[in-house]
């Protein structure tokens, strides 16, 4: 009986540990109706807890929004927005993650702790560095803290530091305070 226990205990172990180093990136709030696509598996209801694997997507319908988190990364979607989770690299030797996101619709709200995200945008490549915070929305790009690289699909990266606004159409920053 003992051994039954021991061996059922050590197999529930291994399973939540493989579990948890497998999905690393969840959802972590979901409000209104917001769906989860997981390869092989189709869409299902997004909720708290549930893993968003990489090639896979979340979608917020109207009035909907859904936060997810790994990593060092929050990632906020507003209402008819649509995200991929195109790739996460773990770089345990320098500690920090670099989580790749494609946008196909909407608006997004992103923020980095020890980690740096990247957002594929239909216009440009935004990287995001540790310890920042962006908001994006009808290709236009609030940067409220730290540091990012736009690099444009027409050609030219651009550095930018916060506060600043972007609009990627008009390949222009614009600082939201001036500076004398």
């Amino acid at each position: 009986m003992i051994l039954r226990r021991g061996f059922l205990i050590a197999f529930v172990l291994a399973a939540t540990l493989g579990f948890a180093q497998e999905d690393t990136v969840r959802v972590s709030r979901s409000s209104g109706t917001a769906e989860i696509e997981i390869p092989g598996r189709g869409w299902l209801q997004a909720v708290s807890g549930r893993a968003l694997p990489e090639g896979g997507s979340v979608a917020t319908w109207t009035g909907a929004s859904l936060d997810v988190a790994g990593l060092g990364v929050e990632i906020e979607l507003g209402p008819l927005t649509l995200l991929e989770l195109v790739s996460v690299e773990v770089n345990e030797g320098a500690g920090r993650s670099i989580l790749t996101v494609r946008l196909g619709a909407g608006t997004v709200g992103a923020r980095t702790g020890e980690a740096r995200v990247v957002v594929l945008t239909e216009h440009a490549e935004l990287t995001l560095e540790e310890n920042g915070a962006l908001s994006y929305g009808d290709d236009v790009v609030d940067l409220a803290t730290g540091a990012m690289t736009v690099r444009y699909r027409r050609g030219g990266d651009r550095e930018v530091t916060s506060p600043a606004t972007v609009d990627l159409r008009e390949l222009s920053v614009k600082p939201i305070l001036e500076t004398p």
